[in-house]
């Protein structure tokens, strides 16, 4: 599978290994590694890159636009937090550095949740449905949530409470 799938022609997507993005305040945290350590500066790396994810990786089905659902949920309390898209680049960033990539739909750009926000997440485990047309990202949540409102998750509505 190409690492192009799903990339909307002209896209401003950063090449790969380009440098990670500096949040405020500073570069993040580094391990012994290199690897993002996840703030907490006793150089352990909090991210969990998943390895031998070849055959994974051809079961997924995109979607013609080149994307694929992803469900975010918080392994410790089971909780939604959040649903968001990933294209093959998207998807392999994941699961290769432990922290979550998508592609932003209205943007179009790749973004990791947290670089910005400081709302970090770190992979746990990543599975496909029976189809290979949905990924369940289940990651231990860092901040105050996984929602840009600052919401916990973005599934704090419900249907019949006045939104």
């Amino acid at each position: 599978m190409s690492a192009a799938i799903g990339r909307p022609a002209g896209s401003n997507a950063p090449s790969p290994g380009a440098p990670a993005t500096v949040v405020a305040g500073g570069p993040p945290a580094r391990d012994r590694d290199g690897r993002e350590d996840g703030g907490t500066g006793d150089g352990v790396s909090r991210a969990r890159p998943v390895v031998d994810q070849a055959a994974d990786l051809s079961a997924i089905r995109f979607a013609a636009d080149g994307l694929v659902v992803a469900v975010v949920q918080e392994v410790a309390t089971r909780d939604v937090l959040m649903v968001a898209y990933m294209d093959d680049e998207a998807l392999r960033r994941t699961l290769e550095s432990g922290r979550t990539w998508f592609w932003s739909r209205s943007r179009g750009e790749y973004w990791c949740k947290g670089e910005t926000s400081g709302d970090r997440q770190w992979v746990r485990r990543v599975s496909y449905d029976c189809d290979g047309d949905a990924v369940l990202v289940e990651i231990e949540q860092d901040g105050r949530g996984a929602c840009h409102t600052g919401a916990p998750t973005c599934f704090f509505r419900s249907f019949g409470e006045g939104g």
